[in-house]
């Protein structure tokens, strides 16, 4: 028994001189490498794709948060503050549609007088690089009088805009229904032109028309005591 050795032992037994082959241990670790950089790069695949899915949600989430801000009331900028930088808009930077000028108002909750008269004609200006709404601009012809109305009011106070240039250096002043007014009669034009800021938005206000007297008066009591 002791001479011959157990079977198991045999089969189980490494030969103490046995020569391990540095080739197949070579092979081993190079298998090993590539295995575990295969592990880390799927990892990092999947990692990828997480971080991307969460953006994505992260995202539809957002979008409508942002669309909800634009139609939120347009209200002039506290006067006080001087952190807005003046911007200048030329005639070119302008882009004039037709509009319903009821829905305008109510669409973006506008706090402003205008005129809604059956022939009067409205139109939105947009500024064209960024298309954020900037002036409302009307234009009435009134029968009894013969006489045409221009009406354009700012949203955009803190900026400055070609179309009122011809309203900076209005020399008259005066006072209907405690609104201070700018204003220039052109005798040979047949025009007259006036400027004041009604609950914090400048109107400008363009009158055709054969006689000047009291025409002033009439058209702003006119819009102010429109009721919309």
């Amino acid at each position: 028994m002791n001479e011959k050795k157990d079977k198991w032992e045999q089969l189980t037994e490494i030969p103490q001189d046995y020569e391990v082959n540095p080739d197949l241990i070579k092979k081993a670790e190079s298998a090993m490498r590539q295995e575990r950089r295969t592990t880390r790069r799927n990892v990092h695949v999947w990692q990828t794709v997480a971080g991307s899915l969460a953006a994505c949600c992260l995202l539809l989430i957002m979008i409508p948060a942002f669309r909800s801000l634009g139609n939120g009331p347009i209200t002039p900028p506290d006067s006080s503050s001087s952190s807005a930088e003046e911007r200048y808009f030329d005639d070119g930077s302008i882009i004039k549609e037709n509009a319903d000028i009821i829905e305008v108002v109510e669409a973006n909750h506008l706090q402003i007088k205008y005129y809604n008269d059956e022939t009067v004609t409205s139109q939105i200006w947009k500024i064209k690089d960024t298309d954020e709404l900037a002036i409302i601009y009307q234009s009435m012809f009134c029968f009894d009088t013969w006489d045409t109305v221009t009406l354009m009011i700012s949203l955009k106070p803190s900026d400055k805009f070609e179309a009122f240039v011809l309203y900076e250096n209005l020399s008259e002043n005066m006072s209907v229904s405690d609104i201070a007014i700018q204003y220039s009669i052109q005798q040979e034009e047949k025009r007259v032109k006036a400027k004041f800021v009604y609950e914090g938005f400048p109107y400008y206000l363009e009158i055709k028309t054969e006689d000047a007297t009291g025409k002033i008066e009439k058209y702003v009591n006119m819009l102010i005591s429109q009721q919309n």
